[in-house]
């Protein structure tokens, strides 16, 4: 089950810098953002193993920053492993390189992938800042429609705090 992210005003954070590069969590910001705003998982031949909802997340998100006169970058891992916070040392070294030309880091993804950024980049001068916050776990069906489109159908958000399963 991946955890259920929403997007947060994180604006404010960023006064002063000039840069910031968004670090992606492969999993959790995919499926949420695909939840919220009920478009397909995947549709392989317009965005390749990318969702469109987190694309089109990061494109306001740097569009925003952008117009603000912040240079922005992406960056995520290449292998496969389901979450951030699993990062090999190899990857971890990679966005050490990456994120020493940026004042900020903005990390959408869950507090643990927040932490595992900040781990990483303990020995350097580049802020930490969370994107997303927590809002519970998500679980649904995988459906498959053709041209290789995966759609997310019985969809179903659990809040934190015990406050039970809800349809998304």
């Amino acid at each position: 089950m991946p955890i259920n992210l929403q997007p947060i005003d994180f604006a404010g954070e960023l006064e002063g810098a000039r840069s910031a590069l968004l670090v992606l969590c492969p999993v959790c910001p995919q499926v949420s953002l695909a939840m919220q705003r009920d478009s397909p998982w995947i549709e392989f031949f317009k965005y390749g193993v990318k969702t469109g909802a987190l694309e089109d997340h990061v494109k306001e998100i740097c569009g925003s920053l952008g117009a603000r006169g912040i240079r922005t970058a992406v960056f995520t891992t290449r292998l496969p492993l389901p979450m951030m916070c699993l990062w090999t040392n190899r990857q971890r070294r990679r966005l050490v390189r990456r994120a020493k030309d940026f004042d900020a880091v903005v990390v959408l993804g869950c507090d643990s992938a927040a932490f595992t950024a900040r781990q990483v980049l303990s020995d350097t001068n580049c802020r930490v800042i969370t994107g997303m916050r927590m809002v519970g776990i998500t679980n649904a069906t995988v459906v498959h429609r053709f041209p290789l489109t995966f759609d997310l159908q019985d969809k179903t958000r659990v809040e934190i705090g015990g406050k039970g399963a809800h349809k998304a």
